[in-house]
């Protein structure tokens, strides 16, 4: 599948550099699937262009913004780009860098459907938006290894997108312990289910 993606889409023809990411739905570190999207996938193109188009164009309204980008017969064979496109204009078909979109710009749907799902994504995806309520996580792939850099609340404040841009350490929880205090603890319980043990051998 992945070598179609990379024959249609142009990749491997001496395309224009890209950076390719996921436009996705589902739940961080369980499952999530989404559809291909070709340029500027680094989070001041694509990251951004989602947040606004969702706002703007979606009045807000996230699954709305997945049956179009997602789900759509359009979106089926995945984005050249929605970056800097106008996403409440219906979405420009065709595989050529001469077209002209104002709106998001689809690849044909030469050989059928393309999903990209957590357990099936290429190595050479560099990040991942995934869609959960009125929130998006950021993953990046780390050799290979998808790790979540942010969590962005699609009704708050806009982020410093250059920032996510640089950003390759993994997202924290506010408030969430580190892992040095997760492995005191651990060993904490470990030690206490050991004196336990002690005690009912002495008891024997």
């Amino acid at each position: 599948m992945y070598d179609m993606i990379k024959s249609v889409q142009g990749i491997e023809k001496g395309d224009k550099m890209s950076t390719r990411g996921v436009i996705a739905t589902g739940e961080v570190g369980a499952y999530w699937y989404g559809v291909y999207h070709h340029s500027d996938s680094y989070p001041s193109g694509l990251g951004k262009a989602i947040f606004r188009g969702i706002r703007d164009a979606f009045g807000g309204d996230t699954f709305s913004f997945e049956h179009e980008f997602i789900r759509s017969s359009a979106a089926m064979a995945g984005w050249r780009t929605i970056v800097d496109a106008d996403l409440s204009l219906p979405p420009v078909v065709g595989d050529s860098w001469d077209v002209d979109a104002a709106g998001p710009w689809a690849f044909p749907a030469k050989d059928g459907e393309i999903e990209i799902t957590s357990r099936t994504a290429p190595g050479w995806l560099e990040y991942a938006y995934v869609l959960w309520g009125n929130r998006m996580s950021i993953l990046s792939n780390f050799d290979d290894t998808w790790v979540k850099i942010a969590v962005v609340e699609l009704d708050g404040p806009e982020p410093d997108w250059s920032e996510l841009d640089r950003k390759n350490t993994p997202y924290v929880e506010e408030g969430a312990k580190s892992e040095e205090e997760i492995r005191e603890e651990k060993i904490a319980e470990i030690e206490a289910m050991i004196e336990k043990i002690k005690l009912l051998i002495a008891d024997l």
